[in-house]
């Protein structure tokens, strides 16, 4: 019975406490790697890129360079 009647306060003090904004943006994040643009977002401080190939391998086979590309790589941040 105690515990049910602090729920709803515990309820409140959740909501108060205020969350970071997520940053996003065509010009945040932004950095070159050796393949190409990448763009990611920034939450909490802490940049994060998504969906970055890294390498290419056909079944069985040791992995390669990704190929360059011309537009950015990562994904947006409504992908997370």
């Amino acid at each position: 019975m105690f515990i049910m009647a602090l729920t709803p306060f515990a309820l409140l003090a959740q909501k108060a406490v205020a969350t970071p904004p997520l940053v996003t943006g065509e010009n945040v994040a932004v950095t070159n790697t050796n393949s190409g643009k990448v763009r990611g977002y920034i939450h909490n401080g802490i940049y994060t890129y998504k969906g970055i190939p890294y390498a290419q391998a056909k079944r069985f086979q040791a992995p390669e360079k990704p190929k360059a590309w011309d537009a950015f790589a990562a994904r947006s941040s409504t992908d997370r």
